[in-house]
């Protein structure tokens, strides 16, 4: 019954990784294409997360976190890099 669920898994997180490389490639906004390369990363930890299960190896469930956790980190430099002012800083072009 396990190996159903993981091979039902892998299917739905390769359609979600195929969706999220047209949206990377097809991305009208940089925005776009950003939120595309995070879900790209995501859905390949979890992918990581499926082959832990699936060979039982511990090791790759600790690559999947650390993945899942720079992919976040990622995620908020970009965030900082568009965002047109940060809260609470004054521009000093006066």
């Amino acid at each position: 019954m396990i190996s159903i669920t993981l091979w039902i898994a892998t299917i739905l997180l390769g359609i979600g990784l195929l969706c999220s490389f047209v949206r990377l490639i097809r991305g009208p906004d940089l925005i776009d294409s950003i939120a595309a390369a995070d879900a790209i990363l995501l859905i390949f930890a979890g992918i990581v997360f499926v082959i832990a299960v699936k060979f039982k190896e511990p090791a790759y469930i600790q690559s999947a976190l650390a993945l899942a956790v720079f992919a976040f980190l990622g995620n908020m430099v970009f965030a900082k890099i568009i965002s047109p002012s940060s809260v609470g800083e004054e521009d000093d072009d006066e």
